[in-house]
């Protein structure tokens, strides 16, 4: 058994091999993918290995990329023999359709949390820690800085910029990851405010799916000529991170995202996220009882989190990127 890094997670053992949210071409003729966000989704690009994900996380995919041949289908609950290891699918909490993997071989159980989230939201279920021996999990905010408010404060914030936005003549528009937490606005504008919400293409494409999934979400997309006729004074707009959009005077940008906290961006940010914050990553660790902790995914923040794991639990930890792990090591 060995598990190291090189463009994504690889796990080896029993002469079998599969890789984890690869980022190039993987060894291994499986490639496990946990959600749709490019940066852990470019497997869906790679000719020869098995790509393997939920049905909703091809979905999402595919309304925006091609995706080469091969693939297999995976659900939340169900288990599967994949690359000569047993393999089972848990809601992640993150998007539609993202999944941890729990693995099994030999005497051991492994988990790879991908991109989690341990809250429940208007558009998610929070996901549960995992019982394991080992335990890959993702640092993206694995800093202690980076504890946020009561997501029930940060709604409220929102809302009430909105709507003082509004009342001053003004438009509002939110910039956020296109997947995720667009939804995630969208559903408490419909929720909580009778605020017609304008969204980019983009959104509105992955809105849809969400959609057929089971999620009222009501918006007009910007690129459909019916949403010409909204009355342009009394409204919300989602657009992208980083999408080309021409602000004039009555717009007023604003940010939501995780890295929302702390000011210093150059417009009002609200700090909604849907991924795990510290003190959730925190709690997922000690629920999940491991004996060894690999981090990944945080660049820096590996590092800080491993550290914090092991102050606080007396828990082996270390980023999985400075070195390869089997069984023995620490």
């Amino acid at each position: 058994m060995r598990i190291y890094y090189e463009g994504g997670i690889c796990l080896e053992g029993g002469g079998s091999s599969i890789a984890m949210d690869a980022s190039k071409m993987p060894r291994s003729r499986v490639a496990l993918i946990t959600h749709a966000h490019r940066d852990h989704s470019r497997a869906f690009g790679f000719h020869g290995p098995l790509k393997a994900s939920t049905e909703a996380t091809l979905e999402l995919v595919k309304a925006h990329r091609g995706v080469a041949p091969g693939w297999a289908r995976v659900e939340i609950g169900e288990s599967l023999e994949l690359g000569g290891f047993r393999i089972k699918a848990h809601n992640a909490g993150h998007v539609l359709g993202s999944v941890q993997y729990e693995i099994s071989s030999g005497d051991y159980t492994i988990v790879y949390t991908g991109d989690l989230n341990l809250e429940d939201t208007l558009v998610s279920r929070a996901a549960e820690p995992i019982p394991c021996d080992v335990l890959l999990i993702e640092a993206t905010y694995g800093h202690p800085s980076h504890d946020r408010p009561p997501r029930e404060e940060i709604i409220n914030d929102i809302l009430e910029w909105a709507i003082r936005t509004i009342r001053s003549g003004s438009i509002p528009v939110l910039y956020a990851d296109g997947l995720g937490n667009s939804q995630e606005l969208i559903s408490i504008f419909n929720r909580y405010t009778k605020i017609p919400v304008l969204v980019h293409r983009r959104i509105a494409k992955l809105s849809g799916i969400y959609k057929a999934h089971g999620f009222p979400l009501e918006f007009l997309d910007a690129g459909d000529p019916c949403a010409e006729r909204l009355d342009r004074s009394d409204h919300v707009v989602l657009m992208p991170k980083g999408a080309k959009f021409k602000l004039t005077e009555k717009h007023r940008p604003a940010l939501v995202s995780g890295w929302g906290m702390g000011g210093g961006i150059g417009m009002e940010a609200f700090p909604l996220s849907d991924h795990a914050d510290f003190g959730s990553l925190m709690r997922y660790v000690e629920e999940s009882s491991p004996d060894l902790v690999l981090t990944v995914h945080g660049g820096p923040y590996d590092r800080a989190l491993a550290k914090a794991i092991e102050g606080a639990f007396g828990i082996a930890a270390r980023p999985l990127a400075i070195a390869p792990w089997a069984p023995g090591r620490r």
